[in-house]
């Protein structure tokens, strides 16, 4: 609107009630991405409480204090992460979002916690085989470059040291 009528965009002020009005005179309406997520299996929360009561089966059983009982996960991150919806003509049937076309790019971040409720800092691996030497890190996170991006098993064991100073647990695998 602001470039049909050559005015700054710096300049051009609307409310919501405005964009909401402009969107109904042009047929137009806020539109959800049409893909669909990965579904959770039909009988997850049995097999969750299979499982938690095996747990508290073996910590009892074996006398372990809860900071001895781990849960680590890794997980792709992507850098860019479009968004879930857009402005488009009402009743579309296909939603496309405009990207910068790096939304394929991963890492990999594992996080860990503890079952007295401590967090483990996260390990972070990013895809490339050195890390820039001047990099700055935020303190509390371990950062690593590894070919592929996921965790192999030289950086499960530099996760294990890294980690071994903040919880005994990681050691007993």
């Amino acid at each position: 609107m602001a470039k049909a009528r050559n005015v700054a965009e710096s300049e051009f002020i609307a409310s919501v009630h405005w964009c909401h009005r402009f969107m109904d005179r042009h047929d137009l309406s806020i539109c959800r991405r049409t893909t669909i997520s990965q579904k959770l299996p039909e009988n997850f929360e049995d097999k969750l409480l299979k499982f938690q009561r095996f747990i508290t089966t073996e910590q009892k059983k074996h006398e372990n204090d809860l900071s001895l009982i781990g849960n680590a996960d890794q997980t792709p991150l992507t850098f860019d992460m479009p968004a879930n919806s857009t402005v488009d003509a009402k009743g579309t049937k296909s939603v496309s979002i405009m990207t910068t076309g790096h939304e394929k790019d991963r890492f990999t971040v594992m996080l860990a916690c503890l079952g007295d409720g401590a967090k483990l800092p996260p390990y972070v691996v990013f895809k490339q085989k050195t890390l820039p030497k001047d990099l700055v890190l935020p303190w509390g996170i371990h950062v690593r470059a590894q070919a592929k991006g996921w965790m192999d098993e030289s950086l499960v064991k530099d996760w294990r040291a890294s980690t071994k100073k903040k919880s005994p647990c990681v050691g007993l695998f």
